[in-house]
């Protein structure tokens, strides 16, 4: 079941304000991300764990499939962290291509 803009905020708020572990938040932020791109008329799909890895989640835009990486963190994420989860990707990307075909 998806959320409409209100209940994506209240969600939101509730994941700030609470202390809930780490992994039913991460859970829960998914959900709500699921929610903003059905309400963007994305077609969400679910994350789902192919060769032992986890992908969030994907969305569907301009006849292409995007995967979707979703961390929740406190403070701002500093550009060198953008960086190293991109490289890190790509060699993922290169080493392991049957992944990203699923």
């Amino acid at each position: 079941m998806f959320l409409n803009k209100d209940d994506i905020k209240k969600a939101n708020n509730k994941l700030l304000s609470q202390k809930i572990p780490p992994q039913q938040r991460g859970y829960e932020f998914e959900s709500l991300i699921n929610s903003l791109l059905c309400i963007e008329n994305l077609e969400p799909k679910s994350s789902y764990k192919p060769l032992g890895e986890q992908i969030d989640g994907s969305f569907f835009w301009q006849g292409q499939t995007f995967l979707l990486e979703a961390k929740w963190v406190k403070d701002k994420i500093p550009v060198s962290s953008i960086y190293s989860f991109k490289v890190n990707w790509m060699e993922n990307f290169i080493l392991h291509p049957v992944f990203y075909c699923c």
